[in-house]
């Protein structure tokens, strides 16, 4: 499904958000008067894998001759916004996640903290409300079966659904509720949620927006100048919501060593 505004001059017709990329390698776009044309050999489309990519192969087969560089990177900038841009067009919810109560902040969080009072504050109002802490197993049981099953996006968003109810979180289920926003404003963009695991007492849970493919989980320096890492959790606690690889919301459990979810298409 590839939408021309004519069939002797194809063009991508009202491209300005994303509404739907579909497993069949199908594209719809829509938006506000704004339109594009793809040509080969006339400016750069970054390459992508899936769904995605297919549709920029079709595209290409379609497309009007002569230079169309601009054109090119505008459809780009709006299938793959950069990640500063996700981001900021998150915060509104991603800020409020980090205004929860932090359910295990009597493990993590000492009383010569800052933060001490008004995270224990939050915390002691949740434990007072019994419809939010049952919100908030609900949400934990989520995540137990997506650890054992596997994490989409429907996990996503019904981990989000409840984290809001409870409002509260640890850091996988606030990690989880996280990437659902993020991934609104993603486009074709990458979104993971990612872990850092050395035992029981050294797990920590967060997002990374902007990975670029390829490149190693392990090695930081490979990931790209654009990458940033967002943890509602640190938030929750006191601390940053984000910040670039080289400075993390949480420094000693780092860096991640699993990827739970992953947007980008795996082949």
């Amino acid at each position: 499904m590839i939408n021309f505004n004519s069939a002797s001059s194809p063009r991508l017709a009202d491209a300005n958000v994303v509404s739907e990329v579909v497993s069949h390698g199908g594209f719809s776009v829509a938006g506000r008067g704004f339109t594009v044309s793809v040509a080969t050999g006339h400016g750069q489309v970054r390459p992508q894998e899936g769904a995605v990519g297919r549709f920029f192969e079709g595209a290409r087969r379609f497309c009007a001759t002569g230079s169309c560089a601009s054109q090119t990177r505008a459809l780009n900038d709006v299938l793959f916004p950069k990640p500063a841009e996700v981001l900021a067009k998150s915060l509104p919810v991603l800020n409020r996640l980090g205004g929860y109560a932090c359910t295990d902040a009597g493990t993590f969080v000492r009383p010569n903290s800052s933060a001490y009072g008004q995270v224990m504050s939050r915390l002691g109002d949740f434990n007072r409300d019994v419809d939010r802490m049952r919100a908030n197993r609900q949400a934990e049981s989520s995540v137990t079966h997506a650890e054992r099953f596997g994490l989409d996006r429907a996990r996503l968003d019904k981990v989000a659904e409840l984290v809001d109810k409870a409002q509260a979180g640890c850091c996988s289920t606030l990690a989880y509720a996280g990437a659902a926003e993020l991934l609104k404003h993603a486009g074709g963009g990458r979104v993971e949620v990612v872990s850092h695991h050395r035992g029981h007492s050294s797990t920590h849970c967060f997002i990374i927006v902007g990975r670029v493919h390829p490149s190693d989980l392990a090695q930081v320096d490979s990931w790209g100048k654009d990458a940033i890492v967002v943890d509602p959790w640190a938030a929750t606690i006191g601390g940053q919501l984000s910040g670039p690889p080289s400075k993390p919301p949480i420094g000693n459990l780092w860096p991640p060593t699993q990827s739970l979810f992953d947007s980008l298409p795996q082949t």
